[in-house]
């Protein structure tokens, strides 16, 4: 009977397969990978040193995943359909009840300096998803800091073979002076329904200077513009982590 040394086959097999997944491996695309959206409880992510002026580096994706959209000032992501004015945290527009600066547009004439002693221009802290939901350090981004974001990084259209995980729209690259990158996916907006699903919008955490409904965001779609829009709107947020932060890293 002949003999057929199986063992010694399945072996060879095995170091076959083996060697042949490293080699697909080392020869595939060497840009890193697009990091998978977090689950509310995760871990922060990385804080890109993008090289800025400001120190400012920023998360290597975005909270939450593709159909979830956060009001400005908002602590939890909604659907589309879940982000209206009548649903807003802090009121409508004529009876808001934070972030308000005439009366006139104040519930029972609420101004924040009236209440709080003091006029408000940006998110506090306890009213940022980003701080409350990834700690200390972390913020959504301030307007200036979406403007310096434009000023000092090139941006292009990511390739189709590094579209987000959990996004339906191939990602912007945002690379920093020093060559660092992160990459911005698409989702649009929420208002009742999901809208300009090929476009960047990404909330800021800063406050129109007098028309206290709305808040600056930043938009990209053939080109980056920071714009102003209601307040109740769902957008993204890539969070920030600022200087005086980095240095405890």
């Amino acid at each position: 009977m002949k003999k057929t040394h199986a063992p010694i086959r399945y072996t060879l097999r095995a170091l076959f397969v083996f060697f042949l997944t490293l080699t697909l491996v080392s020869c595939g695309d060497d840009e890193s990978p697009v990091p998978s959206t977090p689950v509310v409880g995760q871990a922060p992510p990385e804080a890109v040193d993008l090289g800025l002026p400001s120190g400012t580096k920023w998360a290597s994706y975005n909270m939450y995943g593709l159909g979830d959209y956060v009001p400005w000032g908002d602590l939890a992501p909604h659907t589309a359909s879940g982000c209206t004015w009548e649903s807003y945290r802090f009121g409508m527009p004529d009876m808001l009840t934070k972030y308000c600066y005439k009366d006139t547009r104040g519930k029972d004439g609420y101004t924040d300096e009236s209440v709080l002693g003091r006029k408000l221009t940006e998110l506090d802290p306890e009213d940022d998803i980003a701080r409350q939901q990834w700690g200390e350090g972390w913020r959504i981004p301030s307007k200036e800091q979406w403007e310096e974001l434009i000023k000092y990084c090139s941006i292009k259209k990511a390739s189709a073979d590094m579209r987000h995980q959990l996004s339906a729209y191939i990602p912007y690259r945002f690379t920093g002076p020093n060559g660092n990158y992160i990459d911005l996916p698409c989702e649009g907006y929420g208002y009742r329904s999901a809208l300009s699903e090929d476009n960047c919008v990404y909330w800021s955490r800063t406050l129109h200077e007098s028309l206290d409904r709305f808040a600056y965001n930043f938009r990209y779609n053939k080109k980056a513009l920071i714009q102003f829009n209601d307040r109740a709107y769902g957008m993204s947020i890539r969070p920030v982590k600022e200087a005086d932060a980095n240095d405890k890293l």
